[in-house]
């Protein structure tokens, strides 16, 4: 995995409205399996196009201490992010 996070919610809710647990789940899919493709368009139907993108958080802190697994979640959605932003042609 390239989060481990179990997607238990605690960092939530985002005062900027990151979807933190469904980006990760993203990343985590396109990472395991491979399917970039199909992750990155199900995080741009779903998350990105809606305001809950990676690209949406303003790095103020206030998950990272709720997360029971210490994931750095500021620096793994700048990573999710990138990885799952659009493809540049």
């Amino acid at each position: 995995m390239a989060v481990p996070c179990t997607t238990c919610g605690y960092c939530a809710p985002c005062p900027a409205g990151v979807a933190i647990p469904d980006v990760f789940a993203q990343y985590n899919a396109g990472a395991m399996f491979g399917t970039w493709k199909s992750a990155q368009g199900m995080y741009q139907a779903f998350l990105a196009s809606q305001g809950r993108g990676a690209d949406r958080c303003q790095a103020c802190g206030e998950c990272e201490p709720k997360c029971p697994q210490g994931i750095p979640i500021i620096a793994k959605l700048q990573e999710a992010g990138a990885a799952l932003a659009p493809p540049r042609p």
